[in-house]
Protein backbone atom coordinates (compact mmCIF):
# COMPACT_ATOMS: atom_id res chain seq x y z
CA UNK A 1 0.00 0.00 0.00
CA UNK A 2 1.01 3.60 -0.56
CA UNK A 3 0.11 5.27 2.74
CA UNK A 4 -0.08 9.04 3.22
CA UNK A 5 0.11 10.09 6.87
CA UNK A 6 -0.84 13.79 7.34
CA UNK A 7 -0.42 15.42 10.72
CA UNK A 8 -0.51 19.01 11.99
CA UNK A 9 2.24 19.21 14.63
CA UNK A 10 5.46 20.96 15.53
CA UNK A 11 7.99 18.83 13.66
CA UNK A 12 10.96 20.65 15.21
CA UNK A 13 10.18 19.85 18.84
CA UNK A 14 10.45 16.27 20.13
CA UNK A 15 7.30 14.78 21.61
CA UNK A 16 5.68 11.45 22.32
CA UNK A 17 3.14 11.98 19.53
CA UNK A 18 5.81 12.71 16.92
CA UNK A 19 7.83 9.70 18.09
CA UNK A 20 4.72 7.53 17.76
CA UNK A 21 4.02 8.71 14.21
CA UNK A 22 7.64 8.09 13.20
CA UNK A 23 7.61 4.63 14.77
CA UNK A 24 4.38 3.68 12.99
CA UNK A 25 5.69 4.89 9.62
CA UNK A 26 9.00 3.09 10.17
CA UNK A 27 7.32 -0.26 10.91
CA UNK A 28 4.96 0.09 7.95
CA UNK A 29 7.92 0.79 5.68
CA UNK A 30 9.80 -2.22 7.06
CA UNK A 31 6.75 -4.36 6.19
CA UNK A 32 7.10 -3.34 2.54
CA UNK A 33 4.65 -0.43 2.32
CA UNK A 34 5.48 2.96 0.82
CA UNK A 35 4.81 5.55 3.51
CA UNK A 36 5.07 9.33 3.52
CA UNK A 37 4.45 11.52 6.55
CA UNK A 38 3.22 15.02 5.68
CA UNK A 39 3.73 17.39 8.63
CA UNK A 40 2.15 20.84 8.65
CA UNK A 41 4.46 22.65 11.06
CA UNK A 42 5.48 26.11 12.17
CA UNK A 43 8.88 27.15 10.82
CA UNK A 44 12.16 26.62 12.67
CA UNK A 45 15.87 26.81 11.87
CA UNK A 46 16.70 23.56 13.65
CA UNK A 47 16.57 19.95 12.40
CA UNK A 48 13.37 17.94 12.11
CA UNK A 49 12.57 15.70 15.11
CA UNK A 50 11.27 12.99 12.78
CA UNK A 51 13.08 10.90 10.17
CA UNK A 52 13.56 13.23 7.20
CA UNK A 53 13.78 10.34 4.74
CA UNK A 54 10.08 9.57 5.19
CA UNK A 55 8.78 13.07 5.94
CA UNK A 56 7.62 16.05 3.90
CA UNK A 57 7.49 19.17 6.11
CA UNK A 58 4.89 21.75 5.07
CA UNK A 59 5.72 25.10 6.64
CA UNK A 60 2.65 26.91 7.91
CA UNK A 61 2.43 30.42 6.35
CA UNK A 62 1.84 33.58 8.39
CA UNK A 63 2.83 31.69 11.53
CA UNK A 64 4.00 34.88 13.25
CA UNK A 65 0.45 36.22 12.96
CA UNK A 66 -1.34 33.09 14.19
CA UNK A 67 -2.81 34.97 17.18
CA UNK A 68 -4.83 37.14 14.81
CA UNK A 69 -8.12 35.36 14.14
CA UNK A 70 -8.59 36.04 10.43
CA UNK A 71 -4.93 35.63 9.50
CA UNK A 72 -4.96 32.34 11.41
CA UNK A 73 -7.94 31.15 9.36
CA UNK A 74 -6.22 32.19 6.13
CA UNK A 75 -3.07 30.39 7.28
CA UNK A 76 -5.08 27.23 8.02
CA UNK A 77 -6.73 27.29 4.60
CA UNK A 78 -3.40 27.79 2.83
CA UNK A 79 -1.83 25.00 4.90
CA UNK A 80 -4.52 22.54 3.88
CA UNK A 81 -4.13 23.61 0.25
CA UNK A 82 -0.40 22.94 0.39
CA UNK A 83 -1.03 19.63 2.16
CA UNK A 84 -3.56 18.63 -0.49
CA UNK A 85 -1.15 19.30 -3.36
CA UNK A 86 1.64 17.28 -1.74
CA UNK A 87 -0.64 14.31 -1.07
CA UNK A 88 -2.06 14.40 -4.61
CA UNK A 89 1.49 14.17 -5.98
CA UNK A 90 2.16 11.15 -3.76
CA UNK A 91 -0.89 9.25 -5.22
CA UNK A 92 -1.68 7.27 -2.04
CA UNK A 93 -3.87 4.20 -1.86
CA UNK A 94 -5.02 5.29 1.59
CA UNK A 95 -4.72 8.29 3.91
CA UNK A 96 -4.13 7.51 7.58
CA UNK A 97 -4.84 10.35 10.02
CA UNK A 98 -3.84 10.14 13.66
CA UNK A 99 -6.51 12.68 14.56
CA UNK A 100 -9.16 14.38 12.45
CA UNK A 101 -7.94 17.53 10.73
CA UNK A 102 -10.51 20.27 11.33
CA UNK A 103 -8.78 23.05 9.40
CA UNK A 104 -10.66 24.96 6.71
CA UNK A 105 -11.23 22.99 3.53
CA UNK A 106 -10.25 19.56 4.80
CA UNK A 107 -13.76 18.10 4.57
CA UNK A 108 -14.19 18.82 0.87
CA UNK A 109 -10.58 18.37 -0.28
CA UNK A 110 -8.50 15.67 1.41
CA UNK A 111 -11.15 12.89 1.44
CA UNK A 112 -11.42 13.15 -2.35
CA UNK A 113 -7.80 12.07 -2.86
CA UNK A 114 -8.07 8.54 -1.44
CA UNK A 115 -10.04 6.56 1.18
CA UNK A 116 -9.05 7.66 4.66
CA UNK A 117 -8.76 5.88 7.99
CA UNK A 118 -9.00 7.85 11.21
CA UNK A 119 -7.16 7.05 14.43
CA UNK A 120 -9.11 8.35 17.42
CA UNK A 121 -7.12 9.06 20.59
CA UNK A 122 -9.80 10.68 22.72
CA UNK A 123 -13.47 11.63 22.88
CA UNK A 124 -12.98 15.02 21.25
CA UNK A 125 -16.27 16.57 22.36
CA UNK A 126 -15.44 15.92 26.03
CA UNK A 127 -12.09 17.68 25.68
CA UNK A 128 -13.64 20.66 23.91
CA UNK A 129 -16.23 21.04 26.67
CA UNK A 130 -13.58 20.83 29.39
CA UNK A 131 -11.44 23.44 27.65
CA UNK A 132 -14.47 25.64 26.83
CA UNK A 133 -13.94 25.10 23.10
CA UNK A 134 -17.15 23.28 22.32
CA UNK A 135 -19.32 24.37 19.43
CA UNK A 136 -22.09 22.97 17.29
CA UNK A 137 -20.07 23.58 14.12
CA UNK A 138 -17.10 21.59 15.44
CA UNK A 139 -19.33 18.66 16.37
CA UNK A 140 -21.00 18.80 12.95
CA UNK A 141 -17.62 18.73 11.18
CA UNK A 142 -16.51 15.83 13.36
CA UNK A 143 -19.57 13.78 12.42
CA UNK A 144 -19.07 14.50 8.72
CA UNK A 145 -15.44 13.40 8.80
CA UNK A 146 -16.20 10.29 10.85
CA UNK A 147 -19.10 9.37 8.58
CA UNK A 148 -16.95 9.64 5.47
CA UNK A 149 -14.11 7.49 6.81
CA UNK A 150 -13.37 4.13 5.21
CA UNK A 151 -12.34 2.83 8.63
CA UNK A 152 -11.68 3.95 12.20
CA UNK A 153 -8.98 2.84 14.64
CA UNK A 154 -9.47 3.76 18.29
CA UNK A 155 -6.90 3.45 21.07
CA UNK A 156 -9.35 2.13 23.68
CA UNK A 157 -12.57 0.16 23.97
CA UNK A 158 -14.29 3.15 25.56
CA UNK A 159 -13.56 5.42 22.61
CA UNK A 160 -14.64 2.69 20.20
CA UNK A 161 -17.99 2.25 21.95
CA UNK A 162 -18.58 6.01 22.02
CA UNK A 163 -18.11 6.43 18.26
CA UNK A 164 -19.39 3.06 17.04
CA UNK A 165 -22.18 3.42 14.47
CA UNK A 166 -22.10 0.08 12.66
CA UNK A 167 -21.71 1.75 9.27
CA UNK A 168 -17.93 2.26 9.37
CA UNK A 169 -15.48 -0.60 10.11
CA UNK A 170 -13.78 -0.06 13.46
CA UNK A 171 -10.79 -1.64 15.21
CA UNK A 172 -9.32 -1.15 18.68
CA UNK A 173 -5.52 -0.95 18.69
CA UNK A 174 -4.20 0.52 21.93
CA UNK A 175 -1.17 2.79 21.80
CA UNK A 176 2.11 0.94 21.57
CA UNK A 177 5.77 1.71 22.14
CA UNK A 178 8.96 0.37 20.51
CA UNK A 179 10.00 -1.43 23.69
CA UNK A 180 12.84 -3.40 22.08
CA UNK A 181 14.60 -0.18 21.07
CA UNK A 182 15.12 0.83 24.71
CA UNK A 183 16.97 -0.80 27.56
CA UNK A 184 15.18 -0.73 30.93
CA UNK A 185 17.08 1.28 33.50
CA UNK A 186 18.69 -0.67 36.34
CA UNK A 187 16.47 -0.08 39.40
CA UNK A 188 18.15 2.81 41.22
CA UNK A 189 19.14 2.70 44.88
CA UNK A 190 17.70 6.02 46.01
CA UNK A 191 17.43 6.94 49.66
CA UNK A 192 14.40 9.12 48.90
CA UNK A 193 11.78 7.76 46.45
CA UNK A 194 11.97 9.56 43.12
CA UNK A 195 8.74 9.86 41.07
CA UNK A 196 8.32 11.35 37.60
CA UNK A 197 5.30 12.77 35.79
CA UNK A 198 5.45 13.57 32.05
CA UNK A 199 2.54 15.59 30.70
CA UNK A 200 1.43 18.91 29.28
CA UNK A 201 0.32 22.18 30.87
CA UNK A 202 -3.24 23.25 30.19
CA UNK A 203 -4.63 19.71 30.26
CA UNK A 204 -6.76 19.39 33.42
CA UNK A 205 -7.34 15.65 32.96
CA UNK A 206 -3.62 14.96 33.45
CA UNK A 207 -4.07 15.89 37.11
CA UNK A 208 -0.84 17.81 37.72
CA UNK A 209 -2.56 19.46 40.69
CA UNK A 210 -2.92 16.02 42.26
CA UNK A 211 0.81 15.40 41.94
CA UNK A 212 1.30 18.58 43.95
CA UNK A 213 -1.13 17.27 46.59
CA UNK A 214 0.94 14.08 46.81
CA UNK A 215 4.11 16.12 47.18
CA UNK A 216 2.56 18.04 50.07
CA UNK A 217 1.51 14.83 51.82
CA UNK A 218 4.82 13.03 51.16
CA UNK A 219 7.65 15.49 51.91
CA UNK A 220 10.19 12.66 52.08
CA UNK A 221 9.62 11.85 48.39
CA UNK A 222 10.82 13.85 45.37
CA UNK A 223 8.55 14.59 42.40
CA UNK A 224 9.87 15.48 38.93
CA UNK A 225 7.49 17.19 36.47
CA UNK A 226 8.27 17.23 32.74
CA UNK A 227 6.06 19.42 30.56
CA UNK A 228 4.68 21.76 33.21
CA UNK A 229 7.13 24.48 34.19
CA UNK A 230 7.34 26.57 37.38
CA UNK A 231 4.99 29.18 35.89
CA UNK A 232 2.31 26.54 35.21
CA UNK A 233 1.88 25.32 38.78
CA UNK A 234 1.64 26.75 42.28
CA UNK A 235 4.54 25.24 44.21
CA UNK A 236 4.33 27.49 47.25
CA UNK A 237 7.01 26.47 49.74
CA UNK A 238 7.45 22.95 48.38
CA UNK A 239 11.08 21.93 48.06
CA UNK A 240 10.49 18.35 46.85
CA UNK A 241 9.01 19.24 43.44
CA UNK A 242 11.18 19.89 40.38
CA UNK A 243 9.37 21.38 37.36
CA UNK A 244 11.49 21.24 34.20
CA UNK A 245 9.10 22.41 31.51
CA UNK A 246 9.50 20.73 28.14
CA UNK A 247 12.57 18.54 27.64
CA UNK A 248 13.98 16.68 24.66
CA UNK A 249 13.37 12.93 24.61
CA UNK A 250 17.04 12.22 25.35
CA UNK A 251 16.83 14.41 28.46
CA UNK A 252 13.70 12.61 29.65
CA UNK A 253 15.45 9.29 29.07
CA UNK A 254 18.30 10.42 31.29
CA UNK A 255 15.82 11.37 34.02
CA UNK A 256 14.21 7.92 33.86
CA UNK A 257 17.53 6.35 34.86
CA UNK A 258 17.18 7.91 38.34
CA UNK A 259 13.45 7.36 38.86
CA UNK A 260 11.72 4.75 40.99
CA UNK A 261 8.13 5.19 39.77
CA UNK A 262 6.25 6.91 36.94
CA UNK A 263 2.98 8.80 37.46
CA UNK A 264 0.31 8.57 34.78
CA UNK A 265 -2.88 10.53 34.21
CA UNK A 266 -4.68 11.07 37.51
CA UNK A 267 -7.84 12.99 36.55
CA UNK A 268 -9.30 11.37 33.44
CA UNK A 269 -12.71 11.68 35.10
CA UNK A 270 -12.57 15.42 34.35
CA UNK A 271 -12.76 14.45 30.68
CA UNK A 272 -15.69 12.09 31.40
CA UNK A 273 -13.56 9.09 30.44
CA UNK A 274 -12.50 5.96 32.32
CA UNK A 275 -10.08 4.17 29.99
CA UNK A 276 -6.91 5.13 28.11
CA UNK A 277 -3.66 3.79 26.66
CA UNK A 278 -1.44 6.83 27.10
CA UNK A 279 1.94 7.07 25.40
CA UNK A 280 3.76 8.32 28.49
CA UNK A 281 2.79 5.24 30.52
CA UNK A 282 4.07 2.95 27.76
CA UNK A 283 7.32 4.87 27.78
CA UNK A 284 7.56 4.50 31.57
CA UNK A 285 7.24 0.71 31.50
CA UNK A 286 9.58 0.41 28.49
CA UNK A 287 12.24 2.06 30.67
CA UNK A 288 11.36 -0.29 33.52
CA UNK A 289 9.33 2.05 35.74
CA UNK A 290 6.28 0.78 37.63
CA UNK A 291 3.31 3.15 37.29
CA UNK A 292 0.75 4.88 39.52
CA UNK A 293 -2.28 6.05 37.57
CA UNK A 294 -5.99 6.77 37.92
CA UNK A 295 -7.79 4.93 35.12
CA UNK A 296 -8.29 1.55 33.45
CA UNK A 297 -5.41 0.99 31.02
CA UNK A 298 -6.40 -0.95 27.89
CA UNK A 299 -3.25 -3.11 28.05
CA UNK A 300 -1.75 -2.84 31.53
CA UNK A 301 -4.65 -3.13 33.98
CA UNK A 302 -4.13 -6.27 36.02
CA UNK A 303 -0.32 -6.09 35.93
CA UNK A 304 1.23 -5.89 39.38
CA UNK A 305 3.47 -3.00 38.26
CA UNK A 306 0.46 -0.85 37.32
CA UNK A 307 -1.45 0.67 40.26
CA UNK A 308 -4.89 2.08 39.41
CA UNK A 309 -5.87 4.31 42.35
CA UNK A 310 -9.35 4.96 40.95
CA UNK A 311 -10.82 7.58 38.66
CA UNK A 312 -12.19 10.02 41.24
CA UNK A 313 -11.39 13.57 42.32
CA UNK A 314 -10.06 12.46 45.72
CA UNK A 315 -8.13 9.39 44.53
CA UNK A 316 -4.66 10.50 45.66
CA UNK A 317 -5.79 11.30 49.20
CA UNK A 318 -8.10 8.31 49.51
CA UNK A 319 -5.45 5.87 48.27
CA UNK A 320 -2.40 7.32 50.04
CA UNK A 321 -1.72 4.07 51.91
CA UNK A 322 -1.83 2.03 48.68
CA UNK A 323 0.51 4.50 47.00
CA UNK A 324 2.99 4.28 49.89
CA UNK A 325 2.88 0.47 49.85
CA UNK A 326 3.27 0.31 46.05
CA UNK A 327 6.34 2.55 46.04
CA UNK A 328 7.87 0.72 48.99
CA UNK A 329 7.38 -2.63 47.22
CA UNK A 330 8.85 -1.58 43.88
CA UNK A 331 11.68 0.60 45.14
CA UNK A 332 14.86 -1.10 43.95
CA UNK A 333 13.00 -3.83 42.02
CA UNK A 334 12.66 -4.52 38.30
CA UNK A 335 9.30 -5.02 36.60
CA UNK A 336 8.54 -8.01 34.36
CA UNK A 337 10.01 -7.15 30.94
CA UNK A 338 8.19 -10.08 29.31
CA UNK A 339 4.79 -8.67 30.26
CA UNK A 340 5.77 -5.25 28.97
CA UNK A 341 6.78 -6.71 25.60
CA UNK A 342 3.63 -8.82 25.35
CA UNK A 343 1.27 -5.99 26.16
CA UNK A 344 2.62 -2.75 24.72
CA UNK A 345 5.35 -3.43 22.13
CA UNK A 346 4.39 -1.71 18.89
CA UNK A 347 5.46 -4.41 16.42
CA UNK A 348 2.46 -6.65 17.14
CA UNK A 349 0.12 -3.65 17.33
CA UNK A 350 1.21 -2.33 13.93
CA UNK A 351 0.68 -5.81 12.44
CA UNK A 352 -2.95 -5.66 13.59
CA UNK A 353 -3.29 -2.10 12.30
CA UNK A 354 -1.94 -3.00 8.85
CA UNK A 355 -4.20 -6.06 8.67
CA UNK A 356 -7.19 -3.82 9.41
CA UNK A 357 -6.08 -1.28 6.80
CA UNK A 358 -5.77 -4.05 4.20
CA UNK A 359 -9.28 -5.33 5.01
CA UNK A 360 -10.69 -1.80 4.76
CA UNK A 361 -8.99 -1.27 1.40
CA UNK A 362 -10.30 -4.61 0.12
CA UNK A 363 -13.81 -3.71 1.29
CA UNK A 364 -13.54 -0.32 -0.38
CA UNK A 365 -12.38 -1.87 -3.69
CA UNK A 366 -15.27 -4.34 -3.68
CA UNK A 367 -17.74 -1.52 -3.00
CA UNK A 368 -16.28 0.48 -5.91
CA UNK A 369 -16.70 -2.50 -8.27
CA UNK A 370 -20.35 -2.91 -7.26
CA UNK A 371 -21.02 0.76 -7.94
Amino acid sequence: MRIAYPIIWDAYSSSGVLAKVENQARIWSERGHEVRVFVVTPPCDGPLCIDESMTTPIIRPFNLFRKFLYLNKISSALSVGMLERHIWKFHPDVIYQRTPLWQSGVLSRLPGIAPYILELNTIAQNERQLLSRDGVFQTFKERLLLGGAAGIVSVSEEISKHYFSGSVPMKVVANGFPVTRFEPRPPPKNKRPQLIFVGSPGTPWHGVDKVIILAEKLPDWDFHLVGPGPSDIALGNLTNVYAYGYLQQSQIGNLYQRMDVGIGTLALHRNNMNEASTLKVREYVAFGLPVISGYHDTDLSGCNFYLNIGNTENNVTKQEDKIRAFVAYWKGQAIDRTKVLERVDSDAKETRRLEFMAKVMDRNRKASVIK
